[in-house]
């Protein structure tokens, strides 16, 4: 599960950073409060998969650790 939510996340990445990118464009050519409100929205998201992103990463350390934790008792 935790694989497919770090394929998931990978494969993702490069769209909110398009859209990010586009939506600053974007910022530049709408005026005044349009233009702060696609800003708003631009920077929750990028929160938002942040807080995500780092969610997995986490998980996939905690989930890596505790392999190698149980590999190492079984070797011992």
């Amino acid at each position: 599960m935790l694989q497919v939510l770090e394929k998931q996340r990978s494969e993702i990445e490069p769209v909110v950073e398009t859209v990010v990118s586009e939506g600053a464009a974007l910022t530049r050519l709408v005026p005044g409060e349009g233009a702060e409100n696609i800003s708003q929205v631009l920077n929750k998201t990028q929160r938002q998969f942040a807080q995500i992103s780092d969610q997995i990463r986490k998980k996939a350390e905690k989930q890596k650790a505790a392999h190698e934790m149980k590999v190492e008792v079984w070797n011992s």
